[in-house]
């Protein structure tokens, strides 16, 4: 054999070596990020589950301080008609 049969089939080693260890990197890197995708999503659902929670009881509030602000609007409007009729 002479020398470039010799730095070809190391040329060719050199390579498949660097070619397998970039392919195993980039199995690990994707199992990596797999398993950061399913994290995301339980944070999602988890976010999900907690505005839910906090939304129901916070648009009741919110419905008992509009009929509130209705029923003191209300009273006024009586309140006013009463204060007419006295005032005649």
């Amino acid at each position: 054999m002479n020398a470039v049969e010799i730095s070809t089939i190391i040329l060719l080693i050199v390579l498949t070596v660097c070619v397998a260890s970039v392919s195993i990197y980039l199995i690990l890197l994707l199992k990596d990020l797999r398993k950061t995708a399913q994290d995301a999503d339980k944070v999602v659902n988890d976010v999900g589950r907690l505005t839910g929670s906090i939304g129901g009881p916070l648009a009741a509030a919110a419905g008992f301080l509009e009929n509130v602000a209705r029923g003191t609007k209300a009273f006024k409007v009586i309140s006013s008609i009463f204060e007419k009729k006295e005032e005649k």
